[in-house]
């Protein structure tokens, strides 16, 4: 419990939960939140609150959130404002989960403001460290996702450099979604980032996109703002020939740098399904790759999964395609080099595996802080029961951990279709129940 001087417990009602306070606006050096506790503004118009489920928000009358440490699913975290000079909040595990970076300032304290805002004050009393954005949010806008990126969006994306990688798809009729609808919308969950399989698209063709997930993540307060896709391939014209090329990687490695420039969040969360899961695999690794038919080698760029909370690969072939068995390394698909070939066996060794997947897995769990995966044992597209040579091919390797089903209507489709509740409990609450 927060203590200073002679103050006195009050209490309130934020969002349905009554929550224990302190009738002060400031936290003082080794002064600790804990779950549900709170600090508000000397007008009362604003409260600092640690919410049980890990997230640190700054809420306007009770219920608008104007900031946020976008730390929801670390249940029991504490924030603690530290001797020196950092506000931290801290996991059940002592692990950092958010800080202002003000380590170094002994002395300085935390203060929430009356225009709404949490600052950091060094040991004067005179002088600014850090201090949140105001958010001005119109959480009213954004409660259907379009067929497109929304204009602000795509503004944005000009504006700042993504142009050339037309994540917006004007040459697919537009088949992308998210984006703010206007400059007083904000992003208040974990932006999530949709990457669908081969042959689909973000919102409709042939394999019915990620309409059924959207819908899921609306309907538990999702919005606009928080739900992003874009159409790398062709939407099924040309299934057979599509593999993990240099433009279709570089697309989605853009996707998740430009959604997290744009909404602010500290960290996003990226859902693949099938050749989604392989794709965004290597858009977060980073590194080289190679890609004849665009120029050979090039540089997706540094790793980047320390800026993404949760992966979730559904129905990945992240060990190759039974199905690639009988064809062998003659099309794109089940290339050698960029496709899902799973290699063969001479002299009791496995050789020949695809080159794409062989950097994949070189190494582990750089996709994310938690990583789970999906799958079923009647997946008629992966096929084998996951298995290619006696191997899961549809697990992450290092993850958090997994859905398994094992009967219709989960079969490769319906592992997305019909699955959003486990992809919400994933991203959301870190939980697979």
């Amino acid at each position: 419990m927060k203590l200073s001087r002679a103050l006195f417990l009050v209490v309130l009602c934020v969002s349905g939960h009554v929550l224990s306070a302190v009738s002060d606006s400031v936290l003082f050096q080794n002064e600790t939140l804990y779950s549900d506790e709170a600090i508000e503004s000397s007008n009362g118009v604003y409260t600092l609150v640690m919410k049980g489920n890990g997230n640190v928000e700054l809420l306007e009358n009770g219920s608008s959130i104007i900031f946020q440490s976008a730390t929801q699913g670390n249940y029991g975290a504490s924030l603690i404002m530290q001797s020196d000079g950092n506000l931290v909040a801290y996991d059940v595990h002592g692990n950092a989960i958010f800080n202002t970076g003000t380590a170094g300032n002994s002395g300085a304290f935390a203060r929430l403001d009356d225009d709404g805002r949490l600052v950091i004050i060094d040991s004067s009393g005179q002088n600014e460290l850090w201090a949140s954005a105001v958010q001005g949010c119109d959480t009213d806008q954004g409660h259907r996702v379009g067929q497109s990126i929304t204009p602000h969006f795509q503004q944005w994306l000009e504006e700042n450099g993504y142009g050339e990688y037309n994540l917006a798809r004007s040459d697919l009729l537009g088949d992308s979604f998210g984006g703010k609808m206007s400059d007083s919308d904000c992003t208040i969950e974990q932006p999530v980032i949709f990457v669908h399989g081969n042959g689909d698209k973000c919102n409709s063709g042939l394999i019915g996109g990620w309409g059924d997930s959207v819908e899921y993540f609306l309907s538990r307060g999702y919005r606009s703002s928080e739900l992003f896709c874009t159409t790398y391939g062709d939407g099924a014209l040309s299934v057979a020939t599509n593999y993990h090329s240099k433009e279709y990687v570089m697309r989605i490695r853009k996707m998740i740098e430009a959604v997290k420039a744009y909404t602010g969040a500290e960290k996003v969360d990226v859902i693949g399904h099938s050749m989604g899961v392989t794709m965004a695999r290597k858009a977060i690794k980073g590194g080289w790759a190679n890609d004849m038919l665009a120029g050979g080698e090039y540089y997706v760029g540094d790793p980047i999964g320390s800026v993404v909370d949760t992966f979730i690969g559904i129905a990945g072939g992240n060990k190759g395609l039974a199905s690639c068995y009988l064809t062998g390394p003659i099309t794109p698909g089940c290339g050698s080099t960029n496709g899902f070939y799973p290699g063969y066996y001479f002299w009791w060794r496995l050789r020949g595996v695809s080159d794409f997947l062989v950097d994949l897995n070189s190494s582990s769990r750089y996709e994310g802080d938690y990583r789970y995966s999906m799958w079923s044992v009647v997946d008629e597209v992966v096929g084998g029961a996951c298995l290619v040579w006696g191997k899961n091919t549809c697990r992450v390797p290092g993850q958090t951990g997994e859905k398994v089903f094992s009967t219709y209507p989960y079969g490769h489709l319906g592992l997305k279709s019909e699955t959003g509740y486990y992809q919400y409990r994933m991203v959301h609450d870190h939980a697979t129940n």
